[in-house]
């Protein structure tokens, strides 16, 4: 049987905004509340307020009215927002909780996408729980890294449930499945003649459809994502191997030198023997 926790920044008040670090976890715990309960407040809080529902109903209220949060579903409430919500049915309830504050905390909201005083069907995650028990565990021992893994932890939690709302709204046989399968095979054999026509295939797709769920998934094309690997993977082999450039342009999936070094300057601004020299300067 699970037990109610509850860990705090500070002895004084918890409840509070500050702007002296990029995040900060001001309290965070698991609720277990066997018995009836509601609670409310008109003016929220100076911070942010994050739910994740894992046993039991909620019954709370949105600006559509009332709404039934299930088990999987996570809610965020931004600082000032009003909030109301109590238990719904006879089972016991539980759900994590964190409040966090900092100057990047709005950033980190937009970034992942959590809207205000939104349901969001994230789903039974065990990553979820593991990392609010890690940041449990993060107070309990209190460490040197003790603002840095709090704040890791808590970004982790709201990446997971971003990604989670957002396959939940996709197509996840051709969108996430195909996709995924994809990826993993151009990260496996980016240094080897790889074609769309060969990648659509394989994910029995037509060109045009691969393309397009590719592009949706990452933001870019097969042939553009393939590309910045490869960039990427040159620079790698630039500053931590003495290999020559024509080596470097074999090993990341171009025979022709001066192809790869037109490439390289295409994208990354300098050429091969500049961007050495460069790291070798300590300027990349």
């Amino acid at each position: 049987m699970q037990e109610a926790q509850a860990y705090f920044l500070s002895m004084g008040p918890d409840n509070v905004n500050r702007t002296d670090r990029s995040l900060v976890v001001n309290c965070t715990g698991l609720c277990v509340l066997p018995q009836p309960f509601s609670n409310r407040t008109e003016a929220g809080r100076e911070d942010y307020y994050l739910q994740y529902l894992v046993k039991g109903e909620m019954a709370v209220w949105l600006d559509g009215g009332k709404r039934l949060m299930k088990p999987g579903q996570a809610i965020l409430y931004y600082p000032h927002t009003r909030y109301h919500y109590a238990m719904h049915g006879p089972g016991e309830v539980q759900y994590y909780w964190v409040h966090f504050t900092g100057s990047e905390a709005a950033a980190l909201a937009e970034e992942c996408r959590l809207p205000n005083r939104t349901l969001m069907d994230v789903g039974n995650s065990s990553s979820i729980r593991l990392d609010f028990e890690g940041l449990f565990q993060d107070f309990i021992v209190r460490d040197s890294c003790f603002s840095l893994s709090t704040a890791a932890k808590l970004t982790a939690i709201c990446v997971e449930l971003s990604r989670r709302v957002e396959r939940a709204g996709s197509s996840p046989s051709e969108t996430d499945s195909r996709i995924y399968h994809a990826l993993s095979y151009i990260h496996k054999n980016y240094g080897s003649s790889l074609t769309i026509e060969q990648l659509a295939g394989q994910e029995h797709l037509s060109i045009s459809r691969f393309r397009t769920l590719f592009k949706l998934r990452t933001g870019l094309s097969p042939m553009d994502y393939l590309i910045v690997l490869r960039m990427n993977r040159a620079r790698q082999l630039m500053a931590q191997t003495d290999l020559a450039v024509g080596e470097i342009a074999v090993a990341v999936g171009y025979q022709d030198q001066m192809y790869f070094s037109r490439l390289f300057k295409k994208k990354v601004g300098l050429t091969p023997s500049e961007y050495r020299q460069a790291v070798e300067l300590g300027r990349e």
